[in-house]
Order: C-alpha cells, then structure tokens, then sequence
C-alpha cells in the first residue's frame, strides 16, 4: 500500500482527541436530592455498565472514522503493472476535440461536453505535481504552455466549438513539440474525440517507451445529417429584373431517406422555399427561382431544417448587380449606329469614341467594349484589349469590311479564340442559332417554323482549332457567324461578318441588336460566391487596390464586427487573406478605408458533415506500431483507469464510504441505546 499525500498521515493524531474526552469524560452532573435512594441502588448500577459499553463502542466508531478519513484523503493506492513503468516525472497531453461534428449528440448532450467531461476527469486522476497541455483544434502558441492541475482543469471547461479541423498526425506533431520542452520521463497522449475517418489521419511513429497513447472515442447515438454542400447560379451573370435560378446541392449523410425542406433568403428577406426528398447516404440538386429588383451587392442564405449538427445547415453567398452598365465603343471607318439600342434603357450608359482616341485608363469601371469596323489594331491596343478581357470585361468585336487579318488574328491568338481566314464572298445563310444557350434564353421562348434567318453574301470564315469557342449563331457550313470565348475573367465576341450592308443582312435581322444587348447584360465581372473559412484561406476578386499598406477592411453584416485583412494584387485580381480572427459564417462588407468595395460571404467547411468513424478495431489495427490503448467507457470509470495507469488502483473511495457508513452507524446506536433506555 502507498499514499499520494503521505503527508496527510500526521492527521491520525487526532486519534488522541476522543480518547482524551473518553477517559476525562468533561461531563458535569447536577446533584439531585432524594429523600430515599436505597431504591434506586440497583437502578443506577445497571445504567452506569450499559453506559460504558455504549462510550467503548462509540468511541471505537469515531476512532474509525477519523482513520479512515485520515487515510481517504491520503489516497492510498497499489501500485499496478500499468503504473510501475510510470515511475518519474509525468508530462500530461489532452487533446479535446473541438471541431463542429462534435456537436452531434449522445445520451442527451453534445460530444463536445463529453470530451471536456472526460478530460477532466483524468486530469483529476493524476497528482498536484504533474503537468499538463491541454490541445485543441484551435492551434496557437498557448499550446506549448505547460499548466498546472487547476489550470488544465479550467482551459478544459472554457473549450468551445472551432471551425479548423485537424488530423491527429499533425496534433501528433503539436504534442511531441510540447514534450520536446519538457523533463519529463514519461509522456501520457490522450485524445478525446469521435475519430472521424475523412478527418484524421491515425499513422504514428513506431512505439517509443516514453510515449503511451490513450485514445477515447465517443460515438453520436445516431448518424443523421443533412448538409448545404455548395451551391451556384445557373446562368454566369446576373441581369436586374430578370428571373435568375440557384441550384443547391444537399447531402443526406444518414442512414435513412429524409425530406428536406429549404428556404432562400435575399438581403434578409425570404425570396423561395422548396422541398425535396433524400434518399439515404446520397446528394441531390434542388433548384430555387428568383429575380432581383434593385442593383448593388446582395447577401443570400440558403438554409435547411435539420436538428442534428447546425454547423451545415446554412450556406451563405453574395452577388453584385451592377446600377449601370457602362458600354465604351471603339469605332474605325465603317460605323453603324448602335446607341439607339442604349440610349432609352436607364439600366446602360453608352459612349462612343473613335479608336484613335483610345486611351487605356478609358477601361475603368467599364463592362463592355465594342469594336467596330475598326481596320487595324496596333500592339498597344491588343495588349490593353487582352488585359482588359482577362480582368473580366468584355469585348464586342465587329469587323472591318477590309481588316488586317494579322491583327485580327494576334488578337484572337492572344485571347485564346477563333482565327479569321481570309474572305470568302460565296453567299451562305445562316442555319441555327443555340436558342437553349443562357446567353439567348432569356430573348427568346421558342422559334416558330417560319422565322427568317440572316443570309450573308461575304463574311470571313471563323476557325475554331482549339475548340476554345462557343458558336452562338451557326451559317449552313457549320462554321459559327458569332461565337463568344472565355478568357480569363472575361469574354470576348466575334462576328464573322461586317456591318456593311452589302455583305449581309445581319444587322437589321432582329438577332443583332439582341446579341448586342445581351453581351452588354451578361458583361459584368464575376466574383466568387462565397469562400470557406480555413487556415490559410484567401478570395480572388476583382476590386481595386487599397492603399499602399494593402489592407482592407472585412464587416461583418450581421454583428458589425470588423476584421483587418492582408491582400496582394495577382496581375488580373486582387487576392485577399482571410483573418484567421474571423470564427463565425456569415455574409461580409468589403471596405478600402470607408468606401465599401465589394462583398464575401464565408461559410464554414464541409469537411465535418461526414458520419464516418473508425471504430476500436479500425484505431488499433491503423496504431499497431504504437503504444495505443482504447478507453471507452463512462467518465467515471475513465477517472479510475486513468489512476491506475498514472499511479496505480485507488482505494479513496472506499475509503469515503466506510467512514459514511461509520457515520451512520454512530447515529443509529445512539438513537437505539437511548429508546431502550
């Protein structure tokens, strides 16, 4: 038998206190006169010998009770086989995890309070002197700190959820660099956690004596979730007051098909609401119609009803409407007036230059460039049309009747779109325009059977070699009359035909003013949707510089808080870091000084959502190399095998509950002896 306190021992002097009271016995009597006392002779002999027998037996009780006392708070223990290679200093390291699938539940509370429940109790198990890390998925420079056995205890409690998920071979890392720092001989890993399988990585190092891992899992009761896995719109661009559809995906993780019912909301307000049923373990797409009648930024959240873990069941995004479309046109000899199609319209702004006049600071804040009968492009001009595509504008290109082709084509090549070929004046009509394609959808319902085609006389052939363009109008030699290429964050139209009138009569054919209007409609920049929150994260959006610091300002809509964040200009967009401050999802104000450039929504990974977990098997098959032990049992019991490990099997309790026993014993003889009496 040891002791953890042997010092406490020197209290079973107080065995002298009673013994003391027992043999002076500090009672006084009050004399009582009596006429005749022969009477109560006997009597009184006989109460003075059951007297003394009760004092013997209730001093022995007392006695008992202050050893055993004495001796539960000395904590007595015997030594094990599990704690005889414990000898030495001990170094403590509890990993509690944190991330959101610890919000799942099992018997009524969330696995985040087991684990801290859990932890603490092993804490408790081991002595005053040993030292502890206390490790979350939260990883900072506090984690290194070595604390004492209250401290543990209270960094134990003041733990909540975090949206960094780590796997163990990194907080393996993290704990090794904890004990590097340390002297002590042997060093104690527990890891409380649910060990999910997409999230962990279980390899560790070969078994090293001084190194004894513990892991204790708790499991969820039950394995349902539904999660908002990602979303987008159906169409590139959005287009004031015209119908625009979000398709969501959702994942039911579980075991059993659910209905699932989803809300969109736009800048607070609710815009649409579906439902849509789950099969089991499987994703599915739903779609949800809106339209939106103000420009600017707006912040939407698509949210689903589900109990289980919340982390998931919201994502949010944000997209910009512009106020105003701004068109520049660049004309060179051959011109066809083209601001009757802008100038009623409040939603355009429309100027027209000659390319002679070109400047390239003409660009700012304009959506798209209209070139027309232009004859010759020099290389200032390509390279500044080239950048203003790949940043995400657009450009219109209407060809000169007689253009330099090797211009033309330096422009394309650049672009990475068609090759104009050398003119062709064999006439030739037009065999079919993508009615279906999102860039004419909107114009165009259906097309009846005797709807007029453009016929064209001369036109330069368009070669599509790379297969990097789209035909949007197709002539009967399936060689495209107008095709759109994707560059970059930007587009860029070309028409194989010029606006003379000779050479066709594409431009009073009702598809040309459409085509124009919806390439000015669909020309405003992109930006990401949203974004998630994770180390080392970052947006890539078209926003101007800040100032030279290169900091912006990140608000939160929604708590007003604010967030200063690191940005670097890429050549075509400006990338901003996310703080690693910013904890919580939500849509947020981009601000250069008090100007409000743009906006981002974050949302939490989904990387959490999964119900996958390694069982007791599964951990000790993957540790084999390692010295892993599987603890999974009630908080209780954990506190007691964790003694046994840390010093050995402890016999405080029982101790407790003898002296309890012997407390009720006292008071029982004492209420018995005296009703006999």
């Amino acid at each position: 038998m040891q002791f953890q306190h042997p010092e406490i021992l020197w209290g079973l002097f107080a065995l002298v206190i009673p013994i003391i009271i027992h043999l002076f016995n500090f009672r006084r009597y009050k004399r009582v006169a009596f006429s005749n006392v022969a009477f109560l002779e006997q009597v009184k002999t006989e109460t003075n010998k059951a007297s003394k027998i009760r004092n013997l037996i209730l001093l022995f009780i007392r006695l008992l009770l202050i050893a055993v006392l004495v001796f539960a708070f000395a904590q007595p223990f015997l030594p094990t086989s599990e704690s005889a290679g414990m000898k030495g200093q001990r170094s403590v390291s509890i990993y509690i995890d944190n991330s959101f699938s610890s919000q799942n539940v099992w018997q009524g509370n969330a696995l985040l309070e087991w684990h801290k429940e859990k932890a603490s109790q092993v804490v408790q198990s081991f002595s005053n002197f040993d030292r502890f890390q206390v490790l979350t998925n939260d990883i900072t420079g506090k984690d290194l700190q070595s604390l004492s056995k209250d401290e543990a205890l209270s960094a134990i409690q003041s733990i909540t959820y975090s949206n960094q998920p780590q796997n163990f071979s990194e907080l393996n890392e993290r704990q090794n660099a904890y004990f590097s720092k340390t002297s002590a001989d042997i060093h104690l890993h527990y890891w409380f956690s649910d060990f999910q399988k997409n999230q962990h990585s279980l390899q560790l190092a070969p078994a090293d004596t001084s190194h004894h891992y513990h892991g204790i899992p708790t499991y969820p009761d039950q394995n349902s979730n539904i999660s908002i896995d990602t979303l987008y719109f159906k169409s590139n661009q959005r287009v004031l007051n015209q119908a625009d559809t979000l398709v969501v995906a959702l994942t039911n993780h579980g075991k059993t098909s659910h209905q699932a019912n989803v809300q969109l909301d736009i800048d607070g307000s609710q815009k649409a609401v579906a439902s849509i049923d789950l099969p089991a373990e499987s994703q599915q797409l739903i779609t949800l119609n809106f339209a939106t009648t103000s420009g600017g930024i707006h912040n939407g959240q698509v949210s689903v009803a589900d109990e289980f873990i919340p982390f998931d069941n919201s994502l949010f995004f944000t997209y910009e409407i512009l106020e105003k479309i701004n068109v520049l046109e660049f004309v060179g000899t051959e011109t066809k007036r083209l601001n009757s199609l802008f100038d009623n319209d409040p939603n355009f702004s429309f100027e027209s230059r000659t390319i002679e006049s070109f400047q390239s600071e003409l660009s700012n804040n304009i959506q798209l460039i209209i070139c027309q009968g232009v004859q010759n492009f020099n290389t200032e001009q390509i390279g500044w049309l080239e950048s203003f595509v790949q940043n995400g504008g657009s450009v219109f290109l209407l060809p000169h009747s007689a253009c330099n082709l090797d211009s033309y084509n330096n422009l394309l090549g650049r672009l990475g779109s068609v090759q104009m070929l050398s003119k062709n004046a064999q006439p030739i009509q037009v065999q079919s325009f993508e009615l279906k394609d999102p860039f004419y959808a909107p114009a165009f319902e259906k097309l009846q059977e005797n709807t007029t085609l453009p016929r064209i006389s001369s036109h330069f052939p368009l070669a599509n070699n790379n297969l990097n363009s789209v035909s949007l109008i197709t002539l009967q030699d399936n060689s495209p009359l107008l095709c759109y290429t994707k560059k970059g964050a930007g587009k860029i139209y070309v028409s194989s035909v010029s606006t003379v009138e000779s050479e066709s009569n594409f431009t009073q054919h009702a598809l040309f003013p459409i085509s124009i209007v919806r390439a000015a409609e669909l020309s405003g920049k992109l930006t990401p949707t949203y974004a998630n929150l994770s180390e080392n994260s970052y947006a890539s959006l078209s926003l101007a510089m800040p100032s030279a610091s290169g900091l912006y300002t990140l608000k939160n809509i929604s708590t007003g808080q604010e967030y200063m964040a690191q940005s670097r200009n890429n050549g075509n967009n400006v990338e901003i870091f996310i703080p690693n401050e910013i904890s919580n999802s939500g849509t947020y104000q981009i601000k250069n000084d008090q100007t409000v450039a743009g906006g981002i929504a974050l949302n939490y990974p989904r990387s959490e959502s999964s119900l996958n977990y390694y069982n007791k098997e599964e951990i000790l098959a993957i540790t084999s190399n390692a010295s892993f032990h599987i603890e999974d049992t009630t908080p209780e019991m954990l506190g007691h095998i964790a003694t046994k490990i840390a010093g050995g099997i402890t016999y405080w309790w029982h101790l407790i509950l003898a002296a309890l026993s012997f407390l009720a014993l006292e008071i029982l003889i004492i209420q018995l002896w005296r009703t006999k009496l």
